[in-house]
């Protein structure tokens, strides 16, 4: 089977959109189907995340026109001056017309993957990249899918992407209490849920138990607005003295939001937390580090299936978190994978005390996480996926687009 896969942004970054693009194609391939992935930057340099040699990757940018790379900044002054005239009148209105003059950036090289490329099917990477190909080509089943909780994308989007969605083949999220949200925007549109894959990891239970030093993992980009590292820190900050052996480490992308990283390390200054707590940055071998630490906190605000915190389930750590997160507060399982707490700093600390001071339940419960995560294998996860596939194409069909 000939399948595209629609990216609607960079494939250079480390997250996890770019992390389930990379092991979906790949997965694809190594069951026989042909895989193209295009996606929105004109750069050079080579994606984070490792493709099979048989998978084409295709920028969709007509990237001559314009010196700066990504979708998103290639948006012309005077179209970005019409956007403001529109924002006065209606956010919506303006929404979408930068929207519209971003599919108009695609559309050369977008149409020529999609008629001379002759897929299948395509399986879009959000209603943003759904809109941008019937802007260009309609005439193919379209997988849809969500990568976050869904109220905080369609909240704001235009009423072209919600419309887009609507005309879709099917629609995909993380998880099953999404299909109500998107249904309440978008009507009774046809919603599969698949989950992300979790890779299945084996750890040293008495090794961990036998270690003089002790270690809080978050792994996640570091960004204020969703990710808020700075509230594990604080929240760190009132219980460090009570557990010396304690060290926390920060991994993930530094580069995007360099204001709040300063941030992030004026706090770690304030508090005289410099030889415990360490910004990391980036790594492609996170299992080691997961299976170096003792638990691992994540106080974001709002997920769609956290993958670095599912990993560190697989890996036998047991989760501190918000229980106002959602997906976090599905897939944890409070007082027996993890601690799931009240927002705020004062709880946050609770939580984190309550996982150092008890060595026996913090390995109780990343047992108990490990067990849960095998529900997520990738052969299961992809077995669901070729499932989707099949039948998509052949609702497209059923409905006489075909």
């Amino acid at each position: 089977m000939n399948i595209f896969l629609a990216y609607p942004g960079i494939l250079i970054g480390s997250g996890g959109m770019e992390k389930v693009c990379a092991s979906l194609a790949n997965a694809l391939c190594d069951r026989g189907h042909d895989v193209t992935v295009g996606y929105c930057y004109k750069g050079e340099e080579r994606p984070f995340y490792s493709y099979k040699k048989s998978i084409s990757l295709h920028s969709l940018m007509t990237g001559h026109l314009f010196s700066k790379p990504v979708l998103g900044r290639c948006i012309t002054r005077r179209q970005k001056a019409f956007r403001e005239v529109l924002r006065l009148f209606s956010r919506s209105y303006a929404r979408g017309w930068n929207e519209y003059c971003k599919s108009q950036l695609l559309r050369e090289n977008l149409r020529h993957e999609l008629i001379e490329g002759h897929p299948d099917v395509v399986i879009s990477f959000g209603p943003d990249m759904t809109y941008y190909i019937q802007q260009t080509y309609c005439k193919l089943p379209v997988i849809t899918m969500f990568h976050m909780e869904p109220s905080h994308i369609l909240e704001i989007a235009p009423k072209i992407e919600i419309s887009a969605l609507q005309q879709g083949t099917i629609t995909q999220v993380l998880m099953p209490s999404f299909q109500k949200t998107i249904q309440h925007y978008c009507g009774n549109i046809p919603i599969v849920f698949i989950p992300n894959y979790v890779e299945q990891f084996c750890y040293d239970e008495k090794e961990r138990e036998n270690r003089p030093s002790k270690t809080i993992i978050n792994v996640a980009r570091v960004n204020k607005d969703q990710k808020r590292q700075h509230l594990l820190i604080e929240a760190f900050a009132k219980i460090s003295q009570d557990f010396s052996e304690w060290n926390v480490e920060l991994w993930g992308d530094k580069e995007t939001y360099p204001a709040y990283v300063e941030e992030i390390k004026k706090l770690i200054q304030k508090y005289g937390l410099r030889e415990r707590v360490f910004l990391k940055g980036t790594t492609k071998r996170i299992e080691e580090a997961l299976l170096k630490a003792d638990m691992f906190c994540l106080p974001s605000a709002y997920e769609g299936f956290p993958l670095s915190m599912t990993e560190a389930m697989s890996a036998g750590l047991p989760v501190v978190a918000f229980q106002s997160c959602p997906a976090v507060n599905e897939i944890v399982q409070n007082n027996v994978t993890g601690v799931l707490v009240d927002d705020g700093i004062d709880s946050l600390a609770s939580g984190l005390r309550q996982l150092m001071d008890n060595q026996a339940r913090r390995i109780w419960m990343g047992n108990n996480a490990h067990d849960a995560m095998k529900k997520y294998a990738p052969d299961k996860v992809w077995d669901q996926w070729e499932d989707l596939i099949e039948y998509t194409i052949q609702r497209f069909k059923s409905r006489g687009n075909i």
